[in-house]
Parts: C-alpha cells; sequence; structure tokens
C-alpha cells in the first residue's frame, strides 16, 4: 500500500511538471489500476482479520485526504524519488545517499524535504527530532545548494491527515553527522550481531530458529 500510495503522489507531480492538474478521480483510478497490476496471490496479509480491501481503501483514504489538502499544489517541485548524496567525512571515504519523496523550494533559497508516511503511528514532536533519516537528506541538500537559506523537514503522516515539520540548526546537523559516523564505525567493528526483539518478530519467517524467541 505504502509503495503504491507513493507511486500515485509521484504521478500527481510528475504530471504538474508538464502542467497537467489530474484530477482526484484520475489519481485514484491510477492508484486502482496499478493495485490491481500490482497484486499477486502470494502476498501475505499478517495482520489477522484484514484483507486487502482494507489496505486499498486505506491508500484510497490516504491519497483523497492529501489531494483535497493541498490543491491546487502551485508549491514549485525540484525533483520527485530525488537520489542525493553528500560525503560524511573530510576524507570523502564514508558517503551517505538516498532518495527524496519530493523535494520543493516554496521560496527562492528555501527548500523543503517532504516524506510521506503511511503507517498507522503518528510520532511525537520528540520523536521527530530523534529522527536521522531527514536530517541527513537536508546535509545532502546542503551539500548540493551550499547557499541554501532554510531547509526545512516535513513529514506527512497519510493516515492521520497531518503534516508535522521541523527545522535544525546547522549544528544540530553537524551533531548528526558525527554521530553517524561512529555508528558506521561502530557497524564495521562489531562481529556478533545478536537478535533484538521488536514489533517485526510476528512477521519474520526465520522466527522458528531465532533464539530471541
Amino acid at each position: 500500500m505504502g509503495s503504491l500510495v507513493h507511486d500515485a503522489l509521484e504521478k500527481l507531480y510528475k504530471d504538474l511538471k508538464l502542467s497537467k492538474l489530474n484530477s482526484l478521480d484520475d489519481i485514484l483510478n491510477y492508484y486502482r489500476d496499478t493495485w490491481k497490476k500490482s497484486w499477486t496471490d502470494d502476498i501475505r496479509i499478517m495482520k489477522k482479520g484484514f484483507t486487502q480491501e482494507n489496505y486499498l481503501k486505506t491508500g484510497e483514504r490516504c491519497i483523497t485526504d492529501y489531494f483535497r489538502r493541498y490543491q491546487p499544489f502551485q508549491e514549485r517541485t525540484l525533483g520527485l524519488e530525488l537520489k542525493v548524496s553528500a560525503p560524511l567525512n573530510k576524507e570523502g571515504d564514508i558517503n551517505i545517499s538516498g532518495y527524496i519523496d519530493r523535494l520543493a523550494e516554496p521560496e527562492d533559497g528555501v527548500f523543503e524535504i517532504h516524506d510521506y508516511k503511511t503507517g498507522a503511528w503518528l510520532p511525537t514532536p520528540e520523536g521527530l527530532r530523534e529522527d536521522r533519516q531527514l536530517s541527513l537528506y537536508q546535509l545532502s541538500v546542503e551539500h548540493t545548494w551550499p547557499n541554501a537559506k532554510e531547509v526545512r523537514l516535513v513529514w506527512h503522516y497519510l493516515a492521520f491527515d497531518k503534516e508535522l515539520s521541523i527545522t535544525r540548526s546547522r549544528k544540530e546537523v553537524e551533531e548528526i553527522r558525527k554521530e553517524t559516523i561512529e555508528l558506521i564505525k561502530q557497524i564495521e567493528k562489531t562481529t556478533d550481531f545478536k537478535p533484538k526483539k521488536n514489533g517485526f518478530c510476528d512477521w519474520c519467517d526465520y522466527s522458528e530458529i531465532c533464539p530471541a524467541i
């Protein structure tokens, strides 16, 4: 569901680049058609009591709420599923790369990194500030556009029809850069990866042989 909702919103903005504003029905029909083409009988639904239809309808609601909130979509879009990268250290042997769902420039020199979430949970403001992913995207954007006046991090929690955003100072981004380098070094030195129980354990194909369960 999440992947196909992303695809539908990508089509919305991609067509806008060529001055074509799709209607809500156009985007919903695209989503449904893509769903039909992508669905196969070997896809497993792990949550008991839920069906394919439940997820299909949830995606439709996510798209509908987003469309009605932001139409007529006049904000300038610089990239969709935009690959960004940047060196994390001066030596240039540790690099970070990723894909931004949508990079926008609402005004000259101001960049917004938009990320779409379809999960059924909503983070606290404190939880947002612990996020590393979009902060590293900010580092990449500032590396590509060194004259950026401001970078905003924007999350769209589509299942809740909520937009959450924060800004990070250069000092905060620098701290995250250093923490990430240390984490990479720690991972590279680690030889024993012990299992750790979490919310995905019930979905794991290796649960029968996992010593943590």
